[in-house]
């Protein structure tokens, strides 16, 4: 599962591809909305993420899935990687290296370099 946050029209939670895929424990893939979401949700979510069954945070501020200022934030189990959509802005850490960092362990996957991960507890 991935949390999607739109400030206007909710959250949800897309099997990117379309497919419903189980999750780590069998779970099916499913989506979850919710409406206007407090910076509480928000917070809830990125402290949920689990790198596998929960692992991206998606807000949005209109109600188009393909805008293109989404900013998303994926990972979890303390590494994230920040960035929007359309690649237009990625979080990078100078003192970072270049080495290829997988986040997101289920589905799709996420792939970055290891200059783009934020850590933390």
């Amino acid at each position: 599962m991935s949390w999607h946050f739109d400030g206007s029209d909710g959250v949800t939670y897309p099997p990117f591809d379309g497919h419903p895929l189980p999750t780590r424990d069998d779970r099916p893939w499913d989506t979850e909305q919710i409406k206007a979401p407090r910076w509480s949700d928000v917070e809830a979510a990125i402290r949920r993420m689990d790198n596998f069954c929960f692992p991206i945070v998606q807000l949005n501020t209109t109600e188009s899935e393909e805008d293109e200022g989404i900013f998303n934030i994926c990972g979890g189990s303390g590494r994230w990687a920040l960035f929007q959509m359309m690649g237009e802005w990625q979080y990078e850490d100078a003192g970072g290296g270049e080495g290829e960092v997988q986040l997101w362990d289920s589905d799709q996957g996420y792939y970055c370099r290891e200059k783009n991960i934020l850590t933390g507890h």
